[in-house]
């Protein structure tokens, strides 16, 4: 017979009534540029 599991269910978080992406193009553009310079800084560090 299978084992019963009793740890409790995870469920992701309630989702935002605006939404989770920017409303604005520009700041879409930032936040992009953002992550590019964060992954550049990174690499030296492999």
């Amino acid at each position: 017979m299978s084992e019963i599991i009793t740890e409790l269910a995870w469920f992701p978080p309630v989702f935002p009534a605006q939404g989770r992406l920017p409303t604005q193009a520009a700041l879409a553009g930032t936040n992009c540029a953002q992550q590019v310079n964060h992954e550049i800084a990174f690499i030296p560090l492999l």
